[in-house]
């Protein structure tokens, strides 16, 4: 039984990688892995942002629209919130008078929140939140290791996996994602956190935030 489920979460990677598609994901991110100073975390990421399903390239942050501001709901909004996400850990992150990381560690960070909701809907689009979108991107990056090593890839996986914060369950009062204890996981999850706030007036031109 175990193979079975092994075989299937291998098809549902192997399904991500031979997505065709006319979008230069990487492209996309550009201005994104900019921020990132280590060309080892960059490479990283111009070898698995391709892997990243066409789906969240085009959806809205959140099913229903309830829970993020304008800018991330509809077309693209997905993009939008990781790519707010990602600009808020940036500028605190260059606030050295709120944060003692190290530049390794900041790297980690933005490559964590970078890919944080890939695969927000599953390997393939499901149409709804995968509650446990967590773990499976988690599980995503500990299969594409790529050019990291293991204590590089392990870090980036657990930040990733514990991005909810404090909403660990689902609807049926299951524990089904863990809960943030480090302070680099609890950063990521700030960062997400303030990124779905409704109050958020971001402006954006094409995919980049405006200013």
């Amino acid at each position: 039984m175990a193979d079975s489920l092994g075989a299937v979460a291998s098809e549902e990677v192997a399904a991500v990688a031979v997505v065709s598609s006319s979008l230069d994901k990487v492209k996309i991110f550009n201005r994104e892995i900019n921020y990132i100073k280590s060309e080892k975390y960059k490479e990283y990421l111009k070898n698995i942002i391709p892997l990243i399903p066409d789906y969240f390239f085009h959806v809205g942050a959140s099913s229903t629209g309830k829970y993020h501001p304008k800018f991330s709901n509809g077309e693209g909004g997905l993009l939008k919130h990781t790519k707010v996400a990602v600009r808020i850990a940036y500028e605190i992150l260059n606030n050295y008078a709120l944060n003692k990381f190290t530049e390794e560690e900041k790297d980690a960070i933005l490559v964590a929140i970078l890919l944080h909701d890939s695969l927000k809907h599953g390997y393939i689009d499901e149409g709804y939140t995968r509650f446990e979108h967590p773990n499976i991107a988690s599980e995503f990056i500990l299969k594409n290791k790529f050019n990291l090593d293991d204590e590089e890839l392990n870090l980036i996986s657990e930040l990733i996996k514990t991005h909810m914060g404090p909403w660990t369950k689902d609807k049926l009062g299951n524990k089904v994602l863990e809960y943030p204890k480090t302070d680099m996981q609890k950063f990521v999850h700030m960062c997400d956190y303030l990124s779905s706030k409704k109050f958020l007036n971001v402006e954006f031109s094409g995919d980049d935030i405006l200013y």
